[in-house]
Parts: C-alpha cells; sequence; structure tokens
C-alpha cells in the first residue's frame, strides 16, 4: 500500500468521524419527535429511498423491526408501480433523500400522503422541493467534501443518516420495552443465535 492510498483511506476515516460527530447536538430533537410520531400510531413504519439512500432506508427499517417495531423498506419505483397500495392512514412514511427532491421520491411521498399516512422527508436540503408532501422534515447537517467524494458520492452522509435513524431505534426500544431476550427469539441464526446456543448449553 502506497503513501498516497493511505492517505485516501486515513482521509476516509477521518470524514466519516467527522460525520458523526457534527451530528451532536442537532438531532436529539428530531429523533424524540419521530418517536413520539411512531409510539402513537397503530400501523406499521415504511422506510423508502433510492439508490444510496435505498440501501440506508433498508437498514433502517430492518432494525426498526429488530427493536420490536414493525416496519418494512419500500423502494419508491416500486411503489409507483402498484406497492404504494399497502401504505395506509395507520402508518409513517420515513423517507430518506438526501436532496430532497427526486421525482419518484416525491411523487410516493405524494401519494402516501394522499392515502393518509404520516409523512416524513429525512434530508440535507432545508428546502427540499419534497415539502408540500410532508408532514415532518428532518433536515441533517450538509455534507460536503471530502466526506461526499466529487460531492455527489453519498458516503459519509448515510453514515450520518444511519446513526439518526440507530438513536431512534434504541429510544423507541427503550419505550415499548422491547427485551434483549425478545431480540434473541426472533433471531435464532447467525452469530447472534450461535451466541445464544452456548449461553443455554452452558
Amino acid at each position: 500500500m502506497n503513501e498516497r492510498e493511505s492517505a485516501i483511506i486515513a482521509e476516509r476515516i477521518s470524514s466519516s468521524i467527522d460525520a458523526i460527530t457534527a451530528l451532536s447536538g442537532k438531532i436529539e430533537k428530531s429523533v424524540i419527535e419521530v418517536a413520539d410520531i411512531i409510539e402513537k400510531i397503530i400501523g406499521k413504519t415504511i422506510v423508502s429511498g433510492s439508490g444510496t439512500s435505498g440501501a440506508t432506508a433498508r437498514r433502517m427499517a430492518h432494525l426498526l423491526n429488530v427493536t420490536g417495531n414493525p416496519a418494512y423498506f419500500q423502494h419508491p419505483t416500486d411503489a409507483l408501480h402498484g406497492s404504494i397500495s399497502t401504505v395506509t392512514k395507520q402508518d409513517v412514511l420515513i423517507t430518506i433523500s438526501k436532496g430532497g427532491g427526486s421525482a419518484e421520491v416525491n411523487k410516493t411521498l405524494e401519494l402516501a400522503l394522499n392515502l393518509g399516512a404520516f409523512t416524513i422527508l429525512i434530508t440535507e436540503n432545508p428546502k427540499p422541493s419534497a415539502a408540500n408532501f410532508c408532514k415532518k422534515i428532518v433536515v441533517l447537517p450538509e455534507i460536503g467534501q471530502p466526506g461526499e467524494p466529487g460531492g455527489m458520492i453519498a458516503m459519509a452522509s448515510t453514515l450520518a443518516i444511519s446513526t439518526w435513524g440507530d438513536a431512534l431505534c434504541v429510544i423507541l426500544m427503550s419505550r415499548n420495552g422491547h427485551s434483549f431476550d425478545e431480540v434473541l427469539k426472533s433471531h435464532p441464526y447467525g452469530a447472534v443465535g450461535s451466541s445464544t446456543k452456548k449461553i443455554k448449553g452452558s
């Protein structure tokens, strides 16, 4: 490994750390507010996003389930080809969009809002074009270069959004009393399941 590549890796680590550190003191209120919203619904939480934001949304939906909050990932394109029909007025739709303005994301939010769902947008854009279709907008600190190489490739921002989502999951888990025993019951395979079997066998 040459010095140039070592410097690139060091810069990437530093950028990731900076992105997460920048959240301190800036996300607590929004996490609590969204937790309050989810806690009051009697339906499910749907998490949506395209591209890298979609991968981040899929992760958030999974962790909501792990921590005892029924959720699923909805791809905006699939939503616009019929899957939006699964959304009801009892649900919350959390959409992740760095720029807050892609056409498929906006249309999905619009349709979900018309169906009566509580629509939430997580973005870096304080004035997103999707604003008219959202009941709540969460604006995270904007991350430029070198956090986002070329100012375009979402890297550090996905870590920031994931951290926001992790905080939401832990808050909800604390509120709903979802214990680690329950986590283990729903996670019989993988390293978690193996650890559980070892504990029970000891």
